[in-house]
């Protein structure tokens, strides 16, 4: 999965070919690599999956209640045990704990 903060990082600097924006095309070109998304997140090439409850529940102990969008991308991943790409520093606490994220080296 995807957070939406990678795609404002590839068109950041529409000149320069950002990680963000290499790493985007390299998984969108990758036969083997399957991108999902929720009903917050919903782009071309993706299988949108609906969250079950339970994993709402875990993910929001992680996330103040104002971030529903950052709970829905974290239970979307421990439920499919997906791996988050993101530079969002609000996965830090829950990444140490419940789930995989891949973090870029841009803000």
């Amino acid at each position: 999965m995807v957070d939406t903060n990678l795609f404002i990082a590839t068109i950041k600097n529409p000149k320069k070919e950002t990680t963000s924006l290499r790493l985007l095309l390299d998984m969108i070109d990758d036969t083997t690599i399957a991108l999902i998304g929720n009903e917050f997140l919903i782009i071309d090439k993706t299988e949108v999956v609906e969250v079950d409850e339970k994993f709402l529940r875990i993910c929001k102990l992680y996330f103040p209640e104002d971030e529903l969008i950052d709970i829905y991308h974290a239970a979307t991943c421990l439920q499919e045990g997906a791996i988050l790409i993101t530079n969002d520093r609000h996965f830090d606490k829950i990444k140490d704990e419940k789930i995989k994220t891949r973090a870029t080296d841009e803000q």
